[in-house]
């Protein structure tokens, strides 16, 4: 996966993974995403896969993900911004 790169807010990103029919394809995609830090892979279904992940550059994950050929396809499920705050939201006196 690409060096992440820095912005001010997080995103958290669900994703849905097709997975190729071709065996070694899966397989070796199957471990490249699992050896990935910060993704979260749901459990398997057919070839069907759900990813969660937190990322500061959510396009570059994807593009990334789009470039494994083991995928045939990445889709967007649900994108949340997270607001980092640098001081408290209630300041108390």
């Amino acid at each position: 996966m690409p060096p992440p790169v820095t912005t001010p807010e997080p995103v958290v990103i669900s994703l849905v993974l097709r997975l190729r029919e071709e065996d070694a394809l899966r397989t070796t995609t199957l471990a490249t995403l699992r050896a990935q830090v910060g993704l979260e892979l749901g459990a398997i279904r057919d070839s069907w896969i759900p990813l969660v992940a937190e990322t500061p550059d959510p396009r570059e994950l994807h593009r990334w993900l789009e470039s494994l050929p083991g995928l045939a396809s990445v889709d967007v499920a649900f994108v949340e911004v997270v607001p980092q705050l640098d001081t408290p939201r209630y300041a108390t006196e």
